[in-house]
């Protein structure tokens, strides 16, 4: 199981645009489904997932052309994308919100530049 996570984390130092995977350890994921915004479905799903990775990536990452939200009754929630990427059962990614993002980064530690944002992936084992 490690060397499964091990192995897709390498795969994505190498896609252009993204770097800095980071394992999100389960015992973290429960404070951070409390910490990001409820109408964020798709960071929500991810990190409900066997496995969660955080990743940042620049402008040279993929745009994604796809609706990342929907609207029901008024609100808008935003969802999760499908990540074929990386071979891995049911992955997925979504975009955290802004005050999600900068908890992250201190989280983390992470050292990004201005044009870097984050990224949640999550998959099953």
């Amino acid at each position: 199981m490690e060397e499964k996570i091990e192995t897709i984390m390498k795969e994505l130092s190498l896609i252009k645009g993204l770097s800095n995977p980071i394992l999100i350890p389960n015992k973290d994921k429960k404070e951070l489904i409390k910490k990001e915004h409820q109408n964020n479905l798709g960071v929500l799903e991810a990190l409900k997932k066997d496995v969660t990775l955080l990743v940042t990536h620049n402008y040279n990452f993929k745009v994604v052309e796809e609706k990342v939200y929907i609207e029901k009754e008024g609100q808008i929630f935003f969802i999760s994308m499908p990540f074929p990427e990386i071979k891995a059962k049911d992955a997925i990614s979504s975009s955290p919100t802004e005050d999600f993002h900068k908890f992250l980064v201190k989280k983390y530690r992470l050292k990004l530049s201005p044009e870097d944002a984050t990224l949640l992936i999550g998959f099953n084992l």
